[in-house]
């Protein structure tokens, strides 16, 4: 994988949509990345998973912060899950721990997401 590039795939679980992405989010790939995920989030719930995530940059953090907004105004939940190391240290350097819905597994994404 390079790192202009994205590849996002997608799962439907009862309501909830999980995303699967596999790449980089950063300034090359933010569009594509903000412009599946906030179609997805104003569908309904979404999981994303981050387990093949390496590399977020500070343009990718802020697109996921924008998605993440969509999301609530959509009243629709935004699960991450299966984040590296290195995603979670960008978000605590970003100072935005707690910001986001974070899962410790598949199972309980499901769950939150699921939950009105």
């Amino acid at each position: 994988m390079i790192l202009n590039e994205i590849l996002i795939s997608t799962e439907k679980i009862d309501n909830v949509q999980v995303l699967k992405l596999q790449g980089s989010i950063n300034s090359f790939t933010e569009k594509k990345f903000r412009d599946v995920l906030t179609v997805a989030v104003r569908r309904g719930p979404v999981i994303m998973d981050l387990e093949d995530v390496h590399l977020i940059s500070s343009t990718g953090v802020q697109a996921l912060k924008e998605v993440s907004q969509a999301s609530f105004s959509n009243k629709n939940k935004l699960v991450l899950v299966n984040i590296s190391k290195a995603v979670v240290n960008v978000f605590k350097m970003a100072g935005l721990n707690g910001f986001f819905l974070i899962a410790p597994d598949e199972e309980a994404a499901l769950k939150i997401a699921s939950k009105r």
